[in-house]
């Protein structure tokens, strides 16, 4: 992931290890790079998920709210719920009111469908509902996290699985008059088989790595783009500004 290959980088530039970097986080939030592998898996597992929760979701005409993992990219979120047919998704990078959510459901339920899928991901920008410790938006209109959050070793934000979805769903459930229970897919997401895809792809990464090496690129990674596997120098992808922060 982006801590991990950021570590490697300053392994790298600072200390002279022999470091090439192979982008593989489920967020899919390396730069650089158009897919990491594991990414595809992850969604995969939603997927099956989602389609499972259908038929009782159907059968007690609810609204579900399904959380998914993505604390800053919502890839997850929006590929699983286009793929799973969800009604409505929620993924960091568009803040949106509570009220857009009810609006679509409400809509959904007076042209006669009696159910709804809503996705959700850890790191949603949802107005209206309480959630803590996450983000939240103060008086100028800008988002921060909230003062009692806790922090991993990465100064990462510790969320609670289920959190949001919990929120979520009690809302809905206030607001609409709809019968509405949440789920956290949790590390489920980061379990199981992996794709046909991610096997493909990790293999040409750990081809091109191997070349990397042979060829001493260090301070390297390999990338997708488009349908070529490159190298290029990790120095433009990783937040250097951060470096004391991190350090």
């Amino acid at each position: 992931g982006d801590d991990t290959l950021e570590i490697g980088y300053y392994l790298w530039r600072d200390h002279g290890l022999n470091v090439v970097g192979v982008p593989k986080t489920i967020d899919n939030d390396v730069s650089g790079t158009d897919f990491t592998f594991g990414f595809w898996s992850s969604v995969d597992q939603a997927v099956r998920a989602i389609d499972d929760l259908r038929s009782t979701t159907m059968s007690h005409h609810r609204i579900m709210v399904v959380e998914c993992m993505g604390r800053h990219a919502g890839w997850i979120g929006a590929y699983s719920g286009l793929a799973g047919a969800a009604d409505f998704i929620a993924v960091p990078e568009k803040p949106v009111d509570v009220e857009e959510i009810c609006a679509v459901l409400k809509r959904g339920r007076a042209q006669g469908k009696a159910h709804s899928i809503v996705i959700v991901t850890e790191g949603s920008k949802i107005t209206g509902i309480e959630v803590a410790p996450r983000v939240v938006k103060d008086g100028t209109g800008r988002w921060h996290l909230s003062t009692d959050a806790q922090y991993d070793s990465f100064k990462n934000v510790i969320l609670q699985p289920g959190e949001v979805a919990e929120a979520v769903a009690a809302e809905l459930q206030k607001r609409t008059g709809y019968e509405a229970r949440a789920i956290a897919l949790g590390h489920l997401q980061r379990g199981g088989s992996p794709s046909a895809y991610d096997r493909i792809l990790g293999t040409r990464y750990g081809v091109a790595a191997a070349e990397a090496v042979i060829q001493g690129k260090f301070g390297h990674m390999v990338r997708l783009n488009g349908l070529e596997v490159e190298t290029i120098p990790m120095k433009g992808l990783i937040r250097e500004g951060q470096d004391e922060k991190k350090k």
